[in-house]
């Protein structure tokens, strides 16, 4: 998908959204803030939801067709012994456009006059991040001939040990697709369904429309909508898989952005100093690479949208004559379009602690498939990693960063991101420069078995502590919707009606 697809998708809803707003209120269908706010929410929700789905089926089409790509360039290897014509061989049998494209990428790479510099323009491509591991074995090979370990063929044994990376990461999607399967529609559900409450409630007990139509109805109503609005969000992040790609960021990551727009929030940044503080703390913690000035975008463009929503709305209704919708539900999503973004990085930032082992596992994996190429530098690995890298990308980034101003000292910062495993590997790296990095690192080949077993235990740990937390929030919305808009008004309101009758009757 393009750029500004995405974008301009959204657009076309949201204008849809005003035209439909605008034409039930010609229509002189009464258009509450309740009614224009679901509406708003139905869009983002089927949006949300048909994204997903299609990320999700694209996700693992762009896995499984890579996984055949390598298994047919194993096979091509096995029987000529040359990188370029086994992926040239590779790539005319498979029927994906998708990996014939990739696939004549990669041999641009290897046919370049400089190879090592066409590696380093495609791993800053877009391309799927094992498609830019597997570039580097490609020009290893290429430059130095394949390796015979005791295990036999390095380059095949290094295939198949991206073949079994692909495969956990496949594993753990699917899984996580499973376990959190519904709970996203449980949790909006409850938001449309408020109105019906009301209309039940005021259908067996009329005294019930002056607590619906007074301020603590309306605040209940407000209140709960809110909740299943933000557990909808908090529950669409916790069962989204990770992302591929790595470079692959958000839509406000990508969207292009003029220039005067981009000099307000800039000045936003300076002028809301501990505020923007706070904003880069979070987004570190969340491993996104989003700009505290794309942050606010993230927070404004959405606010903006509903004042202008709001604004149609009252404008149209003062000229056919009806009532103005209340302002309540319009500045309960703007406060949410600026709380929401926050909540979201806070949840990614937990998730990614839970994480945080599992991909420094995956850095030992990669590092030992590494460690056997020929004249391969400390700096080289790092910038693999950084390519991998998710969590930890912008830590990787950092090192690189400040490497050329002290080598150990880069490293050592790296180490104090934290996690215990990754501080335990950034003293091998920093071995590296004393015993080379082969013997600095061969202990992590010979656990490389342990390391994949430990990290497929705490995938699938991790993958039902999401769907468990998913499915207790999917169930607070409708809980509350239950419990403060029908059955507590409704006791109090008949315990207040009993009490009248007592009295009436001098009981």
């Amino acid at each position: 998908m393009k750029r500004n697809t995405l974008l301009k998708r959204a657009l076309f809803g949201l204008l849809a959204g005003f035209l439909f707003v605008t034409l039930l209120t010609l229509l002189r269908v009464p258009v509450s803030g309740y009614l224009a706010a679901s509406l708003v929410f139905a869009a983002f929700v089927l949006t949300v939801e048909a994204y997903g789905r299609k990320r999700y089926r694209n996700k693992k089409k762009e896995l499984q067709e890579i996984d055949e790509f390598l298994s047919a360039v194993r096979h091509e290897f096995h029987i000529h012994g040359m990188v370029d014509e086994a992926v040239r061989d590779a790539s005319v049998s498979q029927k994906s456009r998708y990996i014939r494209e990739e696939a004549d990428k990669i041999l641009d790479v290897l046919e370049a006059e400089d190879v090592r510099a066409a590696a380093k323009v495609y791993r800053m491509s877009e391309s799927n991040r094992y498609l830019k591991l597997f570039v580097t074995l490609c020009v290893t090979v290429s430059e130095y001939g394949d390796k015979t370990t005791k295990d036999g063929s390095m380059f095949l044994n290094n295939i198949m040990n991206l073949k079994e990376e692909l495969r956990l990461e496949a594993e753990a999607d699917e899984l996580l697709a499973a376990k959190t399967a519904g709970i996203c529609p449980i949790s909006a559900a409850p938001a449309f369904c408020l109105k019906l409450i009301e209309n039940w409630s005021v259908g067996n007990l009329p005294e019930m429309s002056g607590f619906y139509s007074g301020q603590r109805g309306v605040t209940v109503l407000a209140s709960v909508f809110t909740l299943a609005v933000t557990v909808y969000c908090v529950n669409c992040l916790l069962r989204s898989p990770g992302d591929t790609a790595g470079t692959k960021g958000s839509i406000f990551e990508k969207v292009k952005i003029p220039k005067h727009l981009t000099k307000l929030f800039y000045r936003a940044e300076k002028a809301f100093a501990g505020y923007s503080a706070y904003q880069a703390r979070l987004l570190a913690k969340a491993g996104t690479t989003l700009s505290v000035g794309r942050m606010y975008l993230a927070k404004t463009v959405p606010a903006l949208t509903v004042l202008m929503v709001a604004g149609i709305a009252a404008a149209v209704s003062k000229v056919t004559g009806e009532a103005v919708p209340s302002p309540a539900f319009a500045a309960v999503l703007v406060l949410l379009c600026f709380a929401i973004p926050d909540i979201l990085l806070m949840v990614r930032a937990m998730l990614n602690r839970m994480k945080m082992d599992e991909e420094v596992m995956q850095y030992q994996t990669i590092i030992s498939m590494l460690a056997n190429i020929e004249f391969i530098s400390i700096y080289d690995i790092l910038e693999e990693l950084e390519h991998f890298a998710i969590i930890f990308k912008r830590n990787i980034s950092n090192c690189l960063n400040d490497y050329t101003s002290g080598e150990e000292g880069a490293i050592e910062e790296l180490g104090r991101s934290g996690n215990a495993l990754l501080k335990r590997l950034s003293e091998r790296l920093v071995m590296c420069d004393r015993i080379g990095v082969k013997d600095a690192m061969d202990e992590l080949a010979a656990d490389r078995d342990y390391y994949f077993k430990t990290r497929e235990r705490k995938t699938a740990e991790n993958v039902k502590k999401r769907a468990v937390m998913g499915q207790f929030l999917a169930f607070i919305p409708l809980i509350a919707a239950v419990a403060l808009y029908l059955i507590i008004p409704f006791a109090a309101e008949s315990v207040r009606l009993l009490a009248d009758i007592s009295s009436e009757l001098g009981l």
